[in-house]
């Protein structure tokens, strides 16, 4: 097996190198110094520190910084335990002398029998033949592999914030003035509470501090991030606004669909501005469009209390329209002929997943928690999530497997998925349930995952093919519909589902069995998924059990178990 390369000696490559050794598989370290020396560097050694000694607090049950140190130390990394070895005292934080810091982790990776250092200038893009790379360098990497870099990912990717500080003489201080402390007035490990100082100023002083601050030089403060507020701030980029929901230019020819309703919850503005964005897009000549907002959720799911004061008046027709338009612009997402990206963060629920996993693709946030959770409410996915779901999990399996009794484990996990309504608890695991797919991104920083998808936009949209439905989707029919049943029937004798599960677990079972009637080998169109979805929510929101359910989860934010 080839060895794994990390660019960079610093903090992190030094961690990720010493990671992957202790996990069993070889890596190469490559260093610049000494070849290459930097501006800011004394030492050849790595994780050598050339701003702050600190890393900042390490109280972990008080501190989120201090919480990282904690379970970076339940890992065994090596830079905490080198910073551990080498503390100096510094209040509550956690500081350490330089040179011995950056001595116990040389030693460590040079003795280390999986670890190669290479002292080489990586001077551009890691070669073809690197199968796995991390490249963990900062601004003071290789000229050439910065310009690299910047030219692979773009200048708007990039961002390093450094702050300056004077160095002054101890004996210059005059400490008939200024005082020893520690920060928070805590002692810390191995402090003696005398481990800063302080250099007071009064009230004349701190003025005058305070206004040569805003009399000095300045420049505008530029986020390397789209901030939807202020692009809106300027009225030419508002195509087009609803109570809910706005269509925003973000530029470069793609437009932002933002939804602004409480927890977003999806109603008629939020449907209309999809529609009305994809016209928009055809009509003038956009290359794509985004589906995110920079609230505090993408969406927590359908409008509820309309949902049950229409079912509880009667209104069925008016019912059945709105839920084919919730198809039609969920799956909109999918079968428009421009591409459509989704950018889901924190809740993506109900609909919002729905949304989500008919879009082109999805670029999501680290911090995900996405599902399809109607069942709590008695419902199943009326808007083309539980079609979805079948689809890819049958598509997942080899083409002999997708026939007869062999497609049974596609249709179970689906069915495990949704009559659960699991939720996962990052973008990882949204991943590992399948709602997220190979060809999705993962974004750490939510802040970033709006500009992301508008590059994922740009990126498909030369090549662009629309996408038809399906019309060969196989499906086991009564088969399923008897193996599902007969696993609830148990699980209802034990005690573990409820009478009410059992009669929402079997319209789940019919949809996606395929319906009734049909044999093992039947193959049916996406159309026909939708259309049995839409019967079977229609179906249960008429029932006593359903209309319960809404009404508890609305009154109290917790499901009922009837």
């Amino acid at each position: 097996m080839p060895p794994n390369h990390v660019i960079g000696g610093g903090l992190a490559g030094s961690e990720a190198a010493w990671q992957i050794a202790q996990a069993g598989f070889d890596v190469v370290l490559h260093e610049m110094r000494p070849v290459r020396k930097t501006e800011a560097h004394q030492t050849d050694g790595l994780a050598e520190l050339v701003c702050s000694n600190s890393f900042r607090s390490d109280d972990s049950e008080q501190n989120a910084v201090g919480l990282i140190h904690h379970e970076l130390r339940q890992l065994g990394s090596l830079i905490m335990a080198s910073a551990d070895a080498n503390q100096v005292p510094a209040g509550s934080a956690l500081a350490v002398d330089r040179h011995g810091f950056s001595d116990a982790v040389t030693k460590a990776l040079e003795e280390h029998p999986r670890i190669t250092i290479s002292r080489d200038e990586v001077a551009g893009l890691p070669p073809e033949d690197w199968e796995k790379v991390i490249i963990a360098t900062g601004p003071l990497t290789s000229p050439a592999l910065s310009e690299a870099v910047l030219t692979k990912s773009g200048e708007d990717a990039l961002a390093f914030f450094d702050a300056i500080a004077p160095i002054v003489h101890f004996d210059s201080i005059d400490l008939d003035k200024a005082w020893f402390q520690s920060r928070y007035d805590k002692v810390g490990p191995g402090g003696t509470g005398k481990d800063y100082i302080n250099c007071p100023m009064d009230k004349e002083q701190y003025e005058a501090f305070v206004a040569a601050l805003l009399d000095g030089e300045k420049t505008e403060f530029k986020a390397p991030y789209f901030i939807v507020a202020d692009l809106k701030k300027d009225a030419t980029k508002v195509i087009k606004k609803r109570p809910g929901a706005s269509i925003v230019d973000l530029g470069d020819g793609v437009l932002l669909v933002e939804w602004h309703a409480k927890m977003n919850a999806l109603g008629e503005d939020q449907l209309r501005a999809v529609q009305d964005a994809h016209k928009l897009v055809q009509d003038m000549g956009y290359a794509g469009l985004v589906l995110g907002n920079q609230g505090e959720h993408f969406s927590a799911g359908a409008n509820l209390p309309l949902i049950l004061s229409q079912a509880q008046a009667d209104e069925w027709d008016e019912l059945d329209d709105a839920i084919k338009q919730f198809q039609q612009v969920s799956t909109s997402m999918r079968f428009s002929p421009h591409p459509t990206v989704a950018a889901p963060f924190n809740m993506a629920l109900g609909g919002g997943c729905e949304f989500s996993i008919h879009a082109d693709q999805i670029v999501a946030s680290a911090e995900l928690y996405m599902g399809l959770v109607e069942v709590g409410v008695g419902l199943i996915p009326g808007g083309g999530g539980t079609k979805e779901m079948l689809l890819r999990f049958t598509d997942q399996l080899h083409p002999n497997q997708q026939i007869g009794a062999s497609l049974l484990p596609a249709v179970q996990r689906a069915f495990e998925l949704i009559g659960t309504a699991k939720v996962s608890t990052s973008a990882l695991e949204a991943r590992k349930l399948g709602f997220l797919q190979d060809h999705d991104t993962v974004v750490m920083n939510k802040n970033h995952v709006i500009q992301k998808a508008k590059r994922a936009v740009l990126a498909l949209a030369p090549d662009y093919v629309q996408p038809v439905m399906r019309q060969d989707i196989p499906v086991m029919g009564d088969a399923a519909i008897g193996a599902i049943k007969s696993a609830l029937y148990g699980m209802h004798e034990g005690g573990y589902i409820t009478d009410y599960d059992l009669v929402v677990s079997g319209e789940l079972a019919r949809v996606l069995s395929g319906g009734t009637g049909n044999n093992r080998t039947a193959k049916v169109s996406e159309q026909h998924l939708l259309d049995l979805e839409r019967e079977a929510f229609l179906t249960l929101l008429g029932k006593k059990g359903t209309q319960q359910r809404i009404e508890h989860m609305l009154k109290t934010g917790k499901p009922l178990r009837n």
